[in-house]
């Protein structure tokens, strides 16, 4: 901004006023007294001074203003020019978290018709048996080959399961982070019976992963001891269904049976993850919404509450 600056009239007078005082110091000098209309001009000077003085005085003034108001308008520049670095900022992460959004989603797209490939040629294919291999296997080096071979097939199908399962978690927490970066945003759960729920901004980073993870094997099939030998399998039951989502959510170092909740944690109900288990049962609530493998229904996530009685009640610390 140029700065401004104030010239001002009075500088005639004080033209008027330097020459009048040249006068009067020549006939001062003569040793004359100076006649009255002399005397009246040596006032005028005088006055004329006193008013030079005090508008040099407001002109000082004057500039001393403009120049607080450049500094302010400077400062107001400087602030605009940050707030409009922030905002490119945000746009720039925005767009980032969208586009590793779709490509988590055309990777879960991919794992997912792998998947179905697989099974429709499993189903449709006569695939043997552990007695249809004993049958007709020609000498123990044959049975072996064919257990290995076997065993090839179950560990595919599982790394295919779990791909999908890790694309699905994926995608839930980047759709998370976008949500949270949408200013104003963000309901906490989604409260349709039976269907994935969602993690809001508010929510904090473990309750938003415990959530994700809990979407990605909602839908798998019930296993009796799926989930116990490792927190990846094609199958959950009650316990290894809680442990894969605590696991999921940093929470867990290995998975535990329904006995081994009962004594894990804090004991009591948490703000936002509680776990109730018996000797025969394990079930958890994540921020009042149910994840349960009991009552029915083809996902693990429930709509309605169940009687806690005969439950320990635990949670994890902070949570």
């Amino acid at each position: 901004m140029p700065s401004l600056r104030v010239c001002h009239p009075p500088i005639l007078r004080a033209l008027a006023a330097s020459a009048a005082l040249a006068v009067a110091a020549l006939a001062a000098s003569s040793g004359q007294t100076a006649p009255p209309a002399r005397a009246a001009t040596v006032d005028q000077v005088q006055s004329l001074r006193s008013s030079i003085a005090s508008d040099r005085a407001h002109l000082r003034s004057v500039n001393g203003r403009i120049t607080a108001i450049e500094a302010r308008v400077s400062a107001l520049e400087d602030q605009l020019a940050a707030r409009r670095s922030e905002q490119a900022t945000a746009h720039t992460s925005l767009v980032r978290a969208r586009a590793r959004l779709v490509a988590l989603e055309e990777q879960l797209a991919a794992a997912g018709r792998a998947l179905t490939s697989n099974l429709r040629a499993e189903y449709m294919g006569d695939r043997p048996d552990a007695i249809t291999v004993v049958l007709q296997a020609q000498g123990f080096s044959d049975l072996l080959e064919r257990f290995q071979f076997l065993k090839r097939m179950r560990d595919y199908d599982v790394d295919l399961v779990q791909t999908e399962r890790r694309a699905r978690l994926n995608r839930e927490l980047a759709a998370a982070q976008a949500s949270a970066a949408r200013v104003g945003r963000g309901a906490s759960f989604a409260v349709s019976r039976d269907q994935p729920v969602q993690s809001g901004s508010g929510t904090p980073e473990a309750v938003a992963r415990a959530i994700a993870a809990g979407n990605a094997i909602a839908d798998l099939p019930y296993r009796w001891g799926g989930g116990h030998g490792s927190f990846n399998d094609s199958g959950y039951d009650c316990s290894g269904s809680v442990s894969y989502v605590l696991g999921a959510a940093g929470l867990l170092s290995s998975p535990l049976d329904s006995t081994g909740f009962e004594s894990w944690g804090e004991p009591g109900p948490g703000r936002w993850i509680t776990v109730y288990a018996n000797s025969g049962h394990a079930w958890m609530t994540i921020a009042g919404r149910r994840f349960d493998t009991g009552g029915g229904g083809g996902s693990r996530w429930k709509g309605d509450s169940r009687d806690s009685s005969g439950f320990v009640a635990r949670h994890p610390p902070g949570l």
